[in-house]
């Protein structure tokens, strides 16, 4: 189990492979922009792009190192590789 504090709330998540990582990581980087009630009244558009933007920068930075088959594209066979 991981565990983040995020504010006055404690957050607390499954290990790898369940996305637990990732969900913490998401929410220590919108833990830095503050967001309060008032940003979703004053500026709904720019405060969604901003939490919608943190799962781009996520899924790049995930791509870049992960092991996992479905973030690399194989081109060529395997028996090329060896």
């Amino acid at each position: 189990m991981f565990l983040l504090r995020v504010t006055d709330t404690i957050l607390e998540t499954h290990t790898s492979p369940a996305g637990g990582p990732i969900l913490l990581h998401v929410m220590k980087i919108l833990e830095g922009y503050n967001f309060t009630i008032e940003d979703l009244k004053e500026r709904p558009s720019l405060t969604y792009h901003r939490i919608v933007e943190v799962r781009f920068v996520l899924v790049l930075d995930l791509e870049s190192c992960s092991p996992m088959p479905i973030f690399h594209q194989v081109t060529e066979a395997p028996s090329q590789r060896v």
